[in-house]
């Protein structure tokens, strides 16, 4: 995996985040916040990470081979 290109969004509620994820097509993964789907035939994964009380998104995308 690589951070190219990288996105980061943020929320205030956990539940915010793990919303934003799902109408863009994320699937919960397991812990700890990874979720997943594919683009463009390409792997997508996102993780919900917590710092000073706000909650953000940071993408990243599979390198093509």
């Amino acid at each position: 995996m690589t951070t190219d290109p990288a996105q980061k969004r943020v929320f205030v509620t956990h539940i915010q985040a793990a919303d934003h994820l799902e109408r863009m097509g994320f699937t919960f993964v397991g812990a700890p916040n990874r979720w997943q789907r594919t683009r463009d035939a390409r792997t997508v994964t996102a993780r919900i990470i917590v710092s000073n009380r706000l909650f953000y998104i940071r993408t990243s995308q599979a390198k093509a081979e």
